[in-house]
């Protein structure tokens, strides 16, 4: 059986690895339909012998790609991930939504809390993570210094919340906040403040950290996030998640932050174990064996 798997490049590319090694009896094909027009042919040819579309993002409508293999009635997953959800509020509100989009797929979210916010607009989805631990990272004790990370893309810096992260580094003169994800701002920032760019082995930067620190507007379930407690990080988070510390504003994360440096100081800061248990135990290979028995149904 052939399943094509679309959406999200980043994802697309690593989950259709990942479900082509779990499920060897069927075939999984990721095309880039977003960006590749050599992509968007193969589409045309490969939906007529495939029986599911499965798309790593979901959408209410303007898709050519979704609305042909709906017309065709193949079997059509979304799994909902990030700003998806936002958009999808935005056309249900201004009445622009295709009710196709929303009563034909089998919705599927990788955010538990998307569960409650799909369902709010109309969408009964049942959440699937898309994170599969494959390797587990040695653990790696605390660096001799404060290290605070974040990861914001160089595109989207305000939504991810760069501002914050500069009042957070004058407030906090004595630790270091390095970004990854981007390589330059247009101000000045404090001497404190490091951009890293775009890194593409992230291990060393989560050994050298001691607390990541997530704070978007509007976010999914945040592969860094998962990975930051996968290396016994803590994470300061502005969404409810296990074995985080939550943080809702920048006055709560300085408290957040304040409680962690009095212990690195005092030397009783004890690595994350707890954060990286659960990482392991909720994010295991048996997601890609579920993910692939509902699109082969």
């Amino acid at each position: 059986m052939k399943i094509i798997v679309t959406g999200l490049p980043y994802f697309g590319k690593k989950i259709s690895a990942l479900l082509n090694k779990a499920d060897i009896g069927n075939k999984y094909i990721f095309l880039n339909t977003y960006y590749s027009n050599y992509d968007r042919l193969r589409f045309l040819w490969y939906i007529l012998f495939s029986k599911t579309v499965y798309s790593i993002n979901g959408a209410t409508g303007k898709s050519f790609v979704l609305g042909l293999a709906i017309k065709l009635k193949k079997r059509v997953v979304f799994h909902w991930v990030g700003s998806d959800l936002m958009l999808a509020k935005k056309e249900i509100e201004n009445n622009t939504a295709d009710r196709r989009f929303i009563d034909y797929p089998f919705h599927l979210t990788d955010s538990p809390w998307y569960v409650r916010d799909l369902k709010a607009i109309g969408i009964n989805a049942k959440y699937i993570p898309l994170l599969s631990i494959d390797k587990i990272p040695d653990e790696v004790e605390f660096p001799k210094t404060f290290n605070a990370l974040a990861y914001i893309p160089q595109n989207d810096q305000e939504f991810y919340g760069f501002s914050t992260f500069i009042k957070l580094a004058k407030f906090f003169p004595e630790i270091n906040f390095n970004i990854a994800g981007s390589s330059e701002y247009s101000e000045d920032l404090p001497n404190n403040l490091k951009l890293l760019g775009w890194i593409k082995d992230m291990k060393p930067v989560f050994d050298n950290s001691i607390v990541s620190i997530r704070f978007p507007k509007h976010d999914g379930l945040s592969f860094f996030v998962l990975e930051s407690l996968l290396y016994s990080r803590y994470v300061i988070y502005n969404y409810e998640l296990d074995n985080c510390l939550v943080a809702k504003n920048i006055d709560e994360i300085k408290n957040r932050l304040s409680g962690l440096i009095e212990k690195f100081k005092t030397g009783s800061l004890e690595l994350n174990t707890k954060g990286r248990e659960f990482v392991i135990h909720e994010f295991s290979k048996e997601n890609i064996n579920i993910l692939a028995k509902i699109l082969t149904k």
